[in-house]
């Protein structure tokens, strides 16, 4: 993350509101430079410079190519022959792997949970780099730069997800119940809840829909199983309590599995 100027933070503030009534709020200001912000672009070309900086003696070439063909984290580079693209290509890798980690995990928005399974890699590779005490500027040890280029390669998949904007497109006639049904899950690496619709017509006929997701990383703090899947029961407690207010008209009532598949269902009071 990088760090902005005293001075310059009265230009990033935002309002915190502390209640629903959006009367009490405080005005608080950003630390850290906002993904987004107009500035950002030069902010990214400005560090990215800084730091390859670094190899202007010990790798010259690619140090030329990189200061001047790297706009953001697009480079548009020549080289005479295959042979010579491919070593400038591999010793830009190298420098730039760490941080392109970092950089590219930032710019994958997902507010609703979608790609929580996608997300939820990266950010534990991103946690193993931490792990190993790895430099930002450091080469990706083998293992974890097979794991990175991975996840890269499938990041063109996710353009051809196609996703319902609507949650009752496939309802066929009236609905006589709607209820939410949420699913917690916990491993040693992630734990999360994720909550879906469950329609019922008059007919009798049952369709669903994906609502939304909620992962997150285990701590580096090693912590047992049975905890970790209390942490996702309390994410799924924290799916109902928020989806109930936001459907408090819709939804009769909701339905909780965890990973021992105990059931409990919830009214629509429960947790508001």
């Amino acid at each position: 993350m990088i760090g902005i100027a005293e001075d310059d933070k009265k230009y990033l503030k935002f309002l915190w509101y502390l209640d629903d009534d959006n009367e009490n709020f405080k005005i608080m200001q950003m630390n850290r430079v906002v993904f987004g912000c107009n500035c950002y672009p030069f902010l990214l070309s400005a560090t990215l410079k800084y730091h390859i900086e670094k190899y202007s003696e010990t790798n010259k070439s690619c140090f030329e190519m990189l200061n001047s063909s790297l706009y953001e984290d697009d480079l548009c580079h020549d080289a005479d022959d295959v042979e010579s693209a491919f070593n400038l290509s591999s010793d830009a890798v190298s420098i730039l792997s760490d941080r392109s980690v970092l950089s590219t995990a930032a710019k994958v928005f997902d507010p609703v949970g979608f790609l929580s399974p996608f997300v939820v890699r990266i950010k534990r590779l991103m946690q193993e780099i931490w792990e190993r005490g790895l430099d930002w500027d450091s080469k990706l040890p083998e293992d974890l730069e097979s794991k990175w280029k991975k996840w890269f390669a499938e990041i063109e998949v996710l353009g051809e997800m196609k996703i319902e904007r609507c949650y009752f497109s496939n309802v066929i006639g009236k609905m006589d119940s709607v209820e939410i049904h949420i699913f917690s899950d916990a491993s040693i690496v992630a734990y999360g809840a994720v909550a879906y619709f469950r329609n019922v017509n008059l007919r009798g006929e049952v369709s669903t829909s994906f609502v939304m997701s909620k992962s997150r990383i285990s701590l580096l703090k090693k912590l047992s199983l049975p905890r970790l899947e209390l942490m996702g029961a309390l994410i799924a407690a924290r799916l109902w309590k928020y989806l109930s207010k936001l459907f408090c008209g819709l939804v009769d009532r909701g339905v909780f599995v965890d990973r021992l598949r105990n059931l409990f269902v919830l009214d629509k009071g429960f947790g508001t």
